[in-house]
């Protein structure tokens, strides 16, 4: 291949890409309605394709911060995991003329992926413990809850309180490190004493992303949350996802 042959590709990729994606956002807008723009692929998803370096000094070329694509461009990500990965006997090159890479080839560029979105507030990772349709369904749960509507998948949170500070050299796994700040408001939803609203910042890379966020529940064992995007304060914004 042509030295250099990788960022060009991968340019031009983005370019366009963000063409599109500005230009239906812009339409969106235009037409002053609720809206959800889905998006098949994300801007981060170029670093899979190059070496940290490369994409590193593309960023700068383009005078652009990965933080800025990973988790402020897009509302949520969802990210559907290779059938290579945990439904072997369904991956095939059959069904996508431009698929060409073999099961090991795809569970890497995957995992690649995975991490090159890691730090995302809102990552959602569908793995291969259904079959197609139900992934297909967690997918559209997820999405109904993002916007806010009732969904009939229940929502688990765990969180732990460790012994000790990890060592971070001996993580197993990749990892990223961000600080996450939340401030519960004192003016609730008073016609419901279960719900609650609080404004949520992550900081990373020195980077602040800003989320207000709404928890409502409408039954003992359905509830929803929405969620707003304070980077944003045109108050007319579609919410944009990649997956």
């Amino acid at each position: 291949a042509v030295e250099g042959m990788s960022t060009v590709i991968q340019n031009t990729v983005l370019d366009m890409q963000k063409t599109v994606e500005d230009g239906l956002e812009r339409i969106l807008r235009g037409a002053g309605k609720p809206a959800v723009l889905l998006c098949d692929r994300g801007m981060m998803d170029s670093a899979v394709y190059l070496d940290n370096d490369t994409f590193q000094d593309m960023l700068k070329q383009r005078n652009e911060e990965a933080a800025d694509w990973r988790e402020r461009r897009y509302n949520a990500v969802f990210h559907m995991v290779t059938a290579a990965d945990g439904a072997a006997q369904f991956y095939t090159l059959e069904n996508n003329e431009a698929r060409s890479e073999t099961p090991s080839e795809a569970v890497l560029v995957d995992h690649k992926t995975q991490r090159a979105w890691m730090g995302h507030p809102h990552l959602t990772v569908l793995d291969n413990s259904t079959d197609f349709e139900g992934k297909l369904q967690r997918l559209v749960e997820a999405t109904a809850g993002l916007v806010g509507l009732p969904v009939n998948l229940s929502r688990t949170t765990a969180k732990f309180l460790l012994a000790r500070p990890p060592d971070l050299n001996a993580m197993a796994v990749d990892y990223q490190i961000f600080e996450v700040e939340k401030v519960y408001l004192i003016d609730q939803d008073l016609s419901n004493d279960r719900s609650f609203s609080y404004l949520k910042s992550n900081n990373n890379d020195n980077d602040n992303n800003y989320n207000s966020n709404n928890k409502y529940y409408k039954s003992r064992s359905r509830s929803f949350d929405s969620m707003q995007d304070l980077n944003d304060v045109s108050g007319s914004s579609p919410h944009k996802s990649s997956t």
